[in-house]
């Protein structure tokens, strides 16, 4: 493993939160996406635009490589950085931890920062993981995985005035639920009938 390349080059991308910071040792290839969704009905001249198109969760794809810390130079500089960083480095991991790690962000639906070499990314949930194992990857991680943005909003709150308050309740206070209603017979039932003959 290149320490020097991991530690100055490879530290632009990573994944994770809290004290998990998955750092691959390789990276093949990063997809963003960011697309515009438009509705399909007819927009009056004039309108805002804003209320008839929005924008779906972003997504970015990553071919990633993790390879397994050997050498000894390189276990005790990840030593270092765990103890001046507070924070778990791929060097300490074997393939099998690191897959394990992966794995565990995404059964847990643990909401992850994402840095790209282009981006960086928050609220985001691993939505997908391949791993490929062949002959020239059997001692290491190669896997691809997905990640897609949660759109995380806030909703605020007014309180409504009393209906003793208001000029006409009916009209303007909030839907109550006032129990269950019995309906009713009208009070000359044959005039009704009559009326409906005549017509």
């Amino acid at each position: 493993m290149d320490i020097l390349s991991a530690l100055f080059q490879q530290n632009s991308r990573h994944f994770g939160q809290g004290t998990t910071l998955l750092i691959p040792s390789v990276v093949v290839s990063e997809v963003h996406k960011d697309s515009l969704t438009v509705t399909a009905y007819p927009v009056e001249s004039g309108a805002t635009i804003s209320d008839h198109a929005y924008m779906p969760p972003a997504t970015v794809t990553m071919i990633l490589g993790f390879a397994g810390g050997g050498a000894l130079l390189d276990q005790s500089i990840s030593s270092a950085i765990t103890k001046t960083i507070g924070q778990t480095t791929p060097f300490e991991l074997s393939p099998q931890d690191t897959y394990k790690q992966i794995l565990g962000l995404l059964t847990s639906r643990t909401l992850i920062e994402v840095t790209t070499g282009k981006r960086q990314y928050s609220n985001m949930l691993i939505t997908s993981i391949e791993v490929d194992t062949s002959v020239a990857t059997e001692y290491v991680l190669s896997c691809t995985l997905t990640m897609t943005q949660v759109v995380i909003t806030t909703t605020d709150t007014t309180k409504a005035a009393l209906k003793v308050n208001m000029a006409n309740t009916l009209s303007t206070s909030a839907v109550a639920n006032t129990g269950k209603k019995t309906p009713t017979t009208p009070a000359n039932p044959t005039v009704a009938a009559g009326n409906i003959a005549a017509n």
